[in-house]
Formats: C-alpha cells, structure tokens, sequence
C-alpha cells in the first residue's frame, strides 16, 4: 500500500467520521430529549454542539469552515448594539444564548454541508422523519396501555394530561405544535430535493401519519401547503385522491373543530378575551402580534432599537388576561423580536433570511418563516432547524445547478 492510497482511506475516514458528526448535530437541533431539558433549554443540544465544533475543527483544521455573509454580519451587530444600548435593562443570560445559535450556526454549517452530500442529507432527513415517528408510536402504544410515556414533557399540565389520546402527542419535541412545525420544515425540504415515486412510501408515509398525529391546528394549516406542494402540477390526479381522505381525517380532529369554533366565535370587539377563550394555545401566539401593533410608535426611538432583552416576556405576561405578572411569557420572534431589539434588528434578520437561507420559492419560504416566527422565538432550537435546513437545502439546489451547467459546458 502506498502513501497515495493510504491518504485516501485516512480522507474516507475522516469523512465517515463527519458524516456522523453532522447527523448527530441535526438530530440534537431537531429533537429534545426530555431527561435533558431543563427551564426551556435543552442541555443535551447545547453539548451536541460544541462537541460538533471541536470534532468538525480536529478532523482537518486545514479545512475547518465557517459561514459569513454581508447579512449575517449587519444582523449580529445591530444585534449587540442594541443588547448595549439597553445594557442596564437586559438579561445578559438571553443575549449570550443568542450568540450561541449565531456563532453555533457560522461554525458547524458550511462544515455540515462539506461532509454530507445531497442523498447523505437525504438519509439524516428520513432518519430524523423515523425517530420522530418511533417515538410518536411508542408514545402511542403507552397512552392505550397504561404504561408510563416516554420522553413527555414535564411541564404539561394536568388538564393537558387528562386529555391525552393517540393524537396530540409530543414525541421528540417539547410540544405538538413545535413537533409539527419541524416535522413540516423538513417534509417542504425533501420535498425540493427529492421528488421520485419511490419517496412516497419511505418518506412520505410515515412523515404524514407522524405530522396528522401532533394534531396541532398549525399542523394542519401547513400538511395542506406540503400535500399542495408536493402533489401539484403533473400530480393532480393524486391530490384529488389525497384530498378525499385526508381531509375528512383533519375536519374530525379535536383541533380542527378547535379552530372552526374559533372562526365561528372570535368577538372582534373583545378580540383579545374572545380568541382567548376559544383558543388558548392559538391565542399565545396570535395575541401578542396585537399587542404589538396596538402600541407600536414610529414616533419613539425604542420602534426602532427595541426595548431590551426580555421586555416582551414581561409586558405581553401583564397584558394577557389571567396571567400572572411574572409568567415567563413564551412568545415567537414574531413579535418578541420586534419588542426586544427593534424594527431595525427585525429588518437586519428578515435580510438574512432572504438574502442567505432562502431556498426554493420565496411564496412558500416567507409562509413557512412566518409561521416560524409566530410559534418560536429567536433562541430556539425551532428557528434554528428552519434556518439550517433550509440554507442546506440552498447549498443543494445550487450545488445541483452548478453540476448541470458543468455538465452542459463538457457536452459541448
């Protein structure tokens, strides 16, 4: 065996090594793990990642990479300038969790995406589509049975508990919405990269029987644009079918009949109480954006650098009916980010998002953000999936255009 060769298995090595490396980061963003969650933080996440980092850097530190973009830049500085400017008024704790996703995801993205190739990201996504499905059925198997339910969230409360049922049930996320939010990110993604026959029965199956499953009003919301998605065009003789049974499957949900009442109920001169009362879970993210735009002033220099870290948490808590003033208030980036940093920093990150995450079509990419952006704030692992998998599914997409046109320049 010679040098030439004997480097050659040592880089197939190495490159085994960060193929493992890179799932198991996208495992530990995409899931929680219950035993390891502790006040809204998954600790098992945190450790994935800086040991993602240090593998990533000692596998060949020639070739370690890190992300940086124009946009990127301007966001993590109007970010901090606004953390100082509210320095005596912001928890410090907040702003480093922060820099901890930004710089988490500037070093271990580009290094994910030099390892995995398109159907190696292909397989983390089917792997991370069956761990969710595994443990939804296990779950499943434990609430008909009586046996104790794995990986449940501990702060769940007692009525919640009480309802339980093969449907609206956590698996691998902290809860059903989030659960459902992460499920349809990754289904829209695989969607852009792989669209073979064969995909329906290995992926597409069992991504959907887990997505109906979380029974998440917002669920239903997106299986709808991802069954269109996918099933559009040359399809329609599919949607139509799919249509027919799926459908009456989701009209006779608990959270459909939820967001039906809803429609039917909402008080629009009582908006806050009435949406409240019909729909809690809906209301907590809803409401606040309200409460945004009812106090939002152009007029004052806080519209526009914000109001400090964790003002949104207390001031939404006092304003939400039949909470207590210090409820840590759990809000999305839609409007927490608004109220805490600005409109300015808001803008800072809607840029990087088209300018450096976006992939397939804008329509689609801005529904899906948006729906991110309600249901989580920005240090959430929720974001942080969204932004990562769809930035992987740019680099794929343009890594595949590339190749055609290197393909189309050989040929002639």
């Amino acid at each position: 065996m010679n040098l030439k060769t004997e480097t050659i298995e040592i880089d197939s090595i190495f490159f085994s090594i960060g193929r493992v490396i890179s799932v198991f980061y996208l495992l530990s963003l995409s899931t929680v793990l219950m035993p390891f969650y502790n006040v809204g933080i998954n600790s098992f996440f945190l450790v994935a990642t800086v040991l993602s980092i240090i593998l990533f850097f000692l596998i060949d530190p020639k070739q370690f990479r890190v992300f940086y973009s124009t946009y990127f830049l301007i966001l993590v500085g109007v970010y901090s300038l606004s953390f100082i400017v509210h320095f005596n008024v912001s928890r410090i704790s907040s702003f480093l969790y922060s820099l901890f996703f930004l710089f988490s995801f500037c070093l271990t993205i580009p290094n994910l995406t030099r390892y995995l190739s398109i159907n190696d990201f292909g397989k983390a996504l089917r792997i991370m589509v069956y761990a969710f499905l595994i443990v939804m059925l296990m779950q499943q198997v434990a609430v008909v049975s009586g046996f104790p339910i794995i990986n449940l969230n501990p702060e769940f409360s007692e009525e919640f508990l009480g309802t339980l049922s093969w449907f609206r049930i956590n698996s691998l996320s902290s809860e059903p919405s989030y659960g459902a939010t992460i499920l349809a990110i990754i289904m829209i993604v695989y969607f852009y990269l792989f669209r073979k026959s064969i995909e329906i029965i290995r992926f597409w199956i069992p991504a959907l029987y887990t997505f109906i499953c979380f029974n998440s009003s917002l669920a239903i919301a997106l299986v709808v644009l991802v069954i269109l998605l996918f099933l559009a065009g040359k399809r329609v003789y599919f949607l139509i079918i799919i249509s027919f049974i799926a459908i009456p499957i989701l009209l006779n949900i608990k959270s459909e009949n939820r967001l039906v009442i809803l429609i039917q109920e909402l008080d629009f001169q009582n908006f806050a109480d009435s949406f409240i009362s019909t729909d809690l879970s809906g209301a907590f993210r809803i409401i606040p954006n309200y409460f945004y735009f009812l106090q939002a002033d152009p007029g004052n220099l806080n519209f526009y650098i914000g109001h400090g870290v964790d003002y949104a948490t207390i001031y939404i808590s006092r304003l939400m009916p039949g909470l207590e003033d210090d409820f840590n208030f759990p809000g999305g980036a839609l409007p927490f980010l608004l109220f805490d940093y600005g409109v300015i920093t808001f803008i800072a990150f809607c840029f990087f998002l088209l300018g450096n995450i976006r992939a397939g079509r804008l329509d689609v990419f801005c529904i899906f953000a948006i729906f991110v952006m309600i249901n989580a704030n920005f240090n959430t692992q929720l974001m942080w999936i969204f932004i990562t998998l769809f930035y992987s599914c740019r680099f794929y997409l343009q890594q595949r255009e590339n190749q055609k046109a290197n393909n189309l320049e050989e040929t002639t």
